[in-house]
């Protein structure tokens, strides 16, 4: 093998070496959360790793979600019970469903 090849080898494995690096670090794995009513139907989904606060309308009042480092809960919510709320925060390190039955909604990781 010539002092050429060997070099023009060496140039296109560290080009490789390079890509996949570059996109392990800028592709963050998304993990989505999606809201969901009695039937089934998806009202809301969204990335839990991008900080923020959504309102929904659900059978008996507003149901408020907020994400915040990684992880959501239900917070504000119209509710005679507020288990949902005492539920507190879920992640992929707790992924327990957050379920408000008067609201008819089901907050849950997606996998």
């Amino acid at each position: 093998m010539k002092k050429s090849e060997k070099i023009t080898i060496i140039i296109i494995f560290l080009i490789a070496v390079f890509f996949i690096i570059f996109n392990r670090i800028n592709s963050k794995d998304k993990i989505m959360v999606s809201v969901k009513d009695a039937n089934d139907n998806v009202l809301l989904s969204f990335d839990i790793n991008e900080d923020n606060y959504y309102t929904l309308q659900g059978s008996y009042g507003t149901f408020n979600i907020e994400v915040k480092d990684g992880k959501c809960r239900a917070i504000d919510v119209e509710c005679p019970n507020q288990i949902c709320v005492h539920t507190g925060w879920i992640s992929v390190d707790n992924p327990v469903p957050i379920i408000c039955l008067p609201n008819e909604l089901i907050v849950s990781i997606d996998e």
